[in-house]
């Protein structure tokens, strides 16, 4: 019944699913509303400020792209615990729902789950 989308991320990974979740969303404070502040965050937060005719998810991508490669590991594990390894998303899912959602609950050193990200219907555990 689990679909695991998304598990550890590289840069190109993880620049590509911010990028995806700004166009999804239509919403380009998308970065503010889901990551915990940190320079990394703003960075890349200001980077999409800072380059409005960039609306497709290839531009987006290239241009987090240009600011993650910029930053370190100890700053990439700031922004996200997909980075480590310690965070996964799954397919959202409404037949058993409530018991798909208590399982990853039940899970051993979840230390967060979230059903939804800036706005976006997303599933994502992340673990100390």
């Amino acid at each position: 019944e689990i679909k695991f989308t998304s598990g550890r991320r590289g840069v190109q990974e993880q620049a590509s699913a911010v990028a995806a979740n700004i166009v999804k969303s239509n919403n380009r404070q998308w970065i503010a509303q889901t990551y915990a502040k940190s320079a990394i965050r703003n960075a890349c937060q200001a980077w999409v400020d800072s380059h409005s005719k960039a609306v497709t998810k290839a531009q987006l991508t290239d241009g987090f792209l240009e600011v993650l490669v910029s930053f370190g590991d100890d700053d990439h594990a700031k922004l996200s615990k997909h980075f480590s390894g310690d965070a996964f998303d799954v397919q959202v899912v409404y037949e058993n729902a409530d018991r798909i959602k208590a399982d990853i609950k039940g899970l051993s050193g979840l230390q967060k789950f979230l059903d939804r990200e800036g706005g976006i219907e997303v599933w994502h555990a992340q673990f100390t």
